[in-house]
């Protein structure tokens, strides 16, 4: 089938449930399974039916019809995802050995209040038990990482971009992990 015959194709009903399916969730197995699929492997249809032209397009129409501005969202995720991958608990609590207290939200600026997960605090018999968490800082920097293609076990590279080597300096993931543990320690 030629590329033009492709992008008039029109979807099966199978398809259709899949394009929305992967559309609600970004998530080409799920959406396999949830279009009723019969096969063994969901993970590999799934991805397989991404690289078909017809459903590729129609995804990102209606990708591009829900985001209008991919760019400017690209943006803003990344820099929330830089938010957590650098936040620190000292910015938004104060503690001795004694005790713990939170820098009241007044005093926060938005990038500060927005890397807090959870404020708590129990009473119990012993005392009052102050908790803060803050996202998930290990996570947010391995997406920032993979999004940065500093690692080189990335998946989805094509051959093509293998040959010609990263545009940035790549990190072995031990080398990455030994960072993550440190800055874990560190916080």
């Amino acid at each position: 089938m030629n590329e033009k015959n492709a992008e008039n194709r029109r979807l099966s009903a199978q398809e259709t449930i899949f394009v929305t399916e992967y559309v609600k969730s970004l998530n080409a197995t799920y959406a396999a399974k949830k279009a009723k699929f019969e096969t063994v492997c969901p993970e590999k249809y799934g991805s397989d039916m991404l690289k078909k032209p017809h459903i590729r397009d129609a995804v990102d129409n209606i990708l591009n019809n829900l985001i209008p501005d991919k760019q400017a969202l690209k943006k803003r995720l990344v820099d929330e995802i830089h938010k957590l991958a650098f936040s620190d608990v000292k910015n938004v609590s104060k503690w001795t050995e004694e005790e713990m207290t939170f820098i009241p939200s007044d005093e926060l600026d938005d990038r500060e209040s927005s890397t807090i997960q959870e404020i708590s605090t129990e009473y119990t018999k012993d005392g009052v038990k102050k908790k803060i968490k803050l996202f998930d800082k290990p996570k947010a920097m391995d997406m920032l990482g993979r999004y940065l293609k500093l690692f080189d076990d990335v998946s989805g590279d094509s051959d093509k971009e293998k040959e010609s080597g990263p545009a940035v300096p790549s990190l072995t993931k031990e080398q990455a992990q030994t960072i993550l543990n440190e800055r874990k320690k560190k916080s």
